[in-house]
């Protein structure tokens, strides 16, 4: 396959751009408040207490967190 690399002239232009702060702010706040619920110091706390199990529950829970993030930082920008 032959990539052919365009001219800046040539390029496709958008209309549309991202006001960079406020998407910034927004996109921590996103993060922010996704990475607390799913690991919050309580629930960590709560699960070492526990044992193993909760352990493993509250670490089985990253992946989701990181797609709900995921999902939500693609709402942000579209």
């Amino acid at each position: 396959m032959t990539h052919k690399n365009r001219s800046v002239a040539d390029a496709t232009k958008h209309a549309h751009a991202v006001d960079l702060e406020k998407m910034s702010l927004s996109l921590g706040t996103l993060v922010k408040d996704l990475v607390e619920a799913a690991l919050s110091v309580s629930s960590l706390q709560r699960a070492l207490a526990a044992g193993m199990d909760e352990i493993a529950s509250v670490l089985r829970a990253v992946p989701v967190a990181e797609g709900r993030l995921l999902e939500r930082g693609i709402g942000l920008v579209a």
